[in-house]
């Protein structure tokens, strides 16, 4: 629908929808061999995992939390290395 509504080039202009295009291809990879095959790739399982990447970048307070969690377990982290 986007891209009927956009146009071909107007979609891969943004970044965000070249990902989107991207997942959606890899996703549909897997379903079509895993049909075929009844059996899955572990790299192509891992696509569907990228799509909440996607979501946090949309949310510019999901990503600040995200990145406050991550300096967090850093800390952690090194906290856990000096002992």
């Amino acid at each position: 629908m986007k891209i009927i509504c956009l146009g071909f080039w107007g979609y891969f202009r943004r970044r965000i929808h070249q990902y989107e295009a991207f997942l959606a291809l890899m996703t549909t990879i897997n379903t079509a061999y895993s049909l075929n095959t009844n059996l899955s790739l572990p790299l192509l399982l891992s696509f569907p995992v990228l799509r909440i990447i996607r979501l946090v970048k949309l949310s510019p307070t999901l990503e600040n939390f995200v990145y406050k969690v991550k300096d967090a377990a850093s800390a952690l982290s090194a906290y856990f290395d000096l002992v």
